[in-house]
């Protein structure tokens, strides 16, 4: 099954609180930042996805402990799943360790149903990189700054 994932954009309404989230932690060049949130395609089945690294500590989003910036991709996560599938279930998945990251990814999004959010809490930063290689990302739809 092709699995592919171009990058979504923020919707406006969420896309100053983002910018208030990263701004808030300090960041930098804020308004710049690209969030890996996706729309995923897995083979017919279309799913909003979303990848950082943090804690799952239970079952519902709020159980999810991210940095700021993992919040940001909650964020434009939550707010484009609402906008193009309301009423769709939303799957959160941890995903603990390098070796079978990309597995563990590819399973999760072929039993996701359709129109489903899937957020992608990876325990670290390597665990995060491997897990990313199973989301096959168009790098060229992310956002391009004309400067």
């Amino acid at each position: 099954m092709i699995t592919t994932s171009t990058f979504v954009q923020p919707v406006a309404a969420t896309a100053e609180r983002i910018r208030q989230i990263l701004a808030e932690a300090g960041g930098s060049g804020a308004q710049q930042a690209q969030l890996f949130v996706f729309d995923t395609l897995v083979g017919e089945k279309s799913l909003v996805t979303g990848i950082t690294v943090g804690q799952v500590n239970g079952q519902t989003i709020q159980d999810v402990r991210v940095s700021p910036v993992g919040m940001a991709v909650v964020e434009c996560l939550t707010a484009h799943h609402a906008l193009n599938y309301p009423g769709k279930p939303v799957v959160i998945a941890g995903v603990q360790q390098v070796t079978g990251a990309v597995q563990r990814v590819g399973d999760v999004l072929k039993k996701a149903p359709a129109g489903a959010a899937v957020l992608l809490v990876c325990a670290d930063d390597k665990v995060y990189d491997a897990a990313l290689r199973g989301l096959h990302v168009d790098y060229g739809s992310a956002k391009q700054d004309s400067h």
